[in-house]
């Protein structure tokens, strides 16, 4: 009868950690559309924690391909962790941040000492 006691808490103690970290990873996002307007570049800045302690703060790079039917299709995904992010990140003022080419082929991110660039085939 112990041991069943046992598992009972066990599971229940495991049940509500589940439930406390079920809205995470949370945070804000903001967006860039291509000069064409058939890409769209996306920046988060997010929270996420884990399931036995700790919290984790990142930044998410991801471009979507927009076709005129309305259903988004993902391109590219990344995430940073903002320790290693050269400043911080005004979603506000994305202006800085995220660079398109004239011509919608190319975005490029800056958020690290390194760019990062994302070629886009259409």
């Amino acid at each position: 009868m112990a041991w069943g006691l046992l598992v009972v808490l066990a599971a229940g103690g495991v049940g509500f950690r589940y439930l406390q970290l079920l809205p995470y990873p949370r945070g804000e996002f903001n967006w860039v559309d291509a000069p064409n307007q058939r890409h769209r570049a996306y920046v988060y800045v997010l929270t996420d924690k884990g399931f036995f302690g700790g919290t984790r703060e990142l930044y998410r790079m991801k471009v979507e391909f927009a076709p005129p039917t309305g259903k988004r299709i993902p391109v590219f995904e990344q995430d940073i962790s903002r320790r290693d992010v050269s400043k911080p990140i005004n979603l506000n003022a994305l202006d800085d941040v995220v660079i398109w080419a004239p011509d919608s082929s190319r975005v490029t991110y800056h958020l690290l000492t390194n760019a990062i660039s994302v070629d886009l085939p259409f």
